[in-house]
């Protein structure tokens, strides 16, 4: 009978859990998921999808738009199964704002620049996303931008505001004259630190599936990456 040494035992231990451990990694879940990524934090610069095309432009360049559409269809938990045909992925853990982009421009859905040419394409697209209207806030002081822009989100509305005449961004709620967003140029959350908004801008209303979370303001701390890429936005 043959006799295994004791280091021969222990190296078939090894060898064992090793193969064990490399087929538990085969079957983990690939790091980007849904639950690993937070879509907060999604930017038009990522290089993911910073150079889809937007009809004569990238997302880097003019995606802010789209990015905030892209925000607010996973803060309203808006994509089904009839949105995951439209767009051509399985699953939403695959959605990302190059995937709305190119979902945009299979349908011819951006003017030249990469402007949205109707406002009805995101509920053809996304069929529980309902474009309620596009116009300008009436109010012009800190306060009273911020009082409007809670009004609208308690009505069930989900509000995506152009903050300089070229930049949209996604508002994820109002704590006192505080307006937080999620910015696809940058990662800041309180509106006021980055721009100077005056009142009278344009925004977007829109409904989706569940309207705006209840919000109390951001606890958790966020590093600020700085780049030098400049991006524009277009209507």
């Amino acid at each position: 009978m043959h006799t295994l040494s004791k280091k021969g035992i222990i190296g078939i231990l090894l060898s064992f859990m090793l193969a064990v451990t490399m087929t538990a990694g085969a079957l983990r879940p690939v790091a980007g998921t849904r639950a690993a990524e937070d879509y907060h934090t999604w930017s038009q610069l990522d290089p993911r999808w910073a150079s889809v095309d937007m009809n004569g432009t990238t997302v880097a360049r003019s995606g802010c738009l789209i990015t905030s559409l892209s925000i607010m269809a996973m803060a309203s938990d808006s994509i089904d199964s009839r949105a995951l045909s439209n767009l051509g992925i399985s699953s939403v853990d695959e959605f990302n704002p190059g995937v709305l982009a190119n979902a945009y421009r299979s349908r011819g859905a951006f003017s030249y620049g990469g402007g949205i040419a109707s406002w009805g394409t995101i509920n053809q697209i996304i069929p529980n996303i309902q474009f309620v209207r596009d116009s300008y806030l009436s109010s012009y002081s800190r306060s009273a931008i911020a009082a409007e822009i809670k009004s609208m989100m308690a009505s069930g509305l989900h509000i995506i505001v152009n903050v300089n005449g070229h930049h949209w961004v996604y508002i994820e709620g109002v704590v006192g004259d505080n307006i937080y967003m999620n910015d696809p140029a940058n990662d800041d959350r309180l509106l006021y630190d980055v721009y100077a908004m005056s009142g009278g801008n344009e925004y977007w209303a829109l409904k989706g599936k569940n309207p705006p979370a209840e919000f109390t303001g951001v606890t958790t701390t966020t590093t600020t990456t700085t780049t030098t890429t400049t991006a524009y936005c277009n209507t």
